[in-house]
């Protein structure tokens, strides 16, 4: 059942490129990969995900690596597991949230049902899903030309 907009618009990189690019931003790049697939959700299902959590999330994150990179800087213990547990927390937010609408996108946009693994969604989560993304709409795109 394709609607106005279809899975076909998430954007398409390769997952060993999100992997990549993870590790290089020193885990910043999850953020703006997240971003960007709430963006590519909203046009698919029409504002089904709000951007806040993913704000709060790139602020603690840019505190957590900003503070970790000051040299000599020693942080009292409870500052330090407040936003270290407060990213942790936002994470499995942001990632649950995301997994929720990603399985209901590519389930309305497939033929058969689909559901991510709650393990890799949250080991793997940028990675995980790209690939799975990228399994749909090349499926999706197998499915259209078939029936043309």
């Amino acid at each position: 059942m394709q609607g106005e907009h279809s899975i076909s618009e998430y954007p398409s990189i390769p997952s060993w490129a999100v992997l990549v690019l993870s590790i290089l931003t020193l885990g910043l790049y999850p953020i703006w990969w997240f971003y960007s697939r709430a963006k590519a959700i909203n046009r698919v299902q029409v504002d089904s995900i709000s951007y806040w959590q993913i704000h709060i999330l790139a602020v603690v994150a840019f505190l957590n690596v900003a503070l970790d990179l000051i040299p000599g800087l020693v942080l009292p213990e409870i500052l330090a597991n407040c936003i270290f547990w407060g990213y942790f927390g936002v994470y499995f937010w942001v990632v649950f949230c995301l997994k929720s609408e990603i399985e209901s996108s590519l389930y309305q946009n497939k033929v058969r049902e689909f559901q991510l693994s709650m393990f890799l969604s949250f080991v793997l989560s940028p990675v995980y899903f790209q690939y799975k993304i990228n399994d749909a709409v090349s499926e999706v795109g197998v499915h259209a030309n078939e029936n043309m």
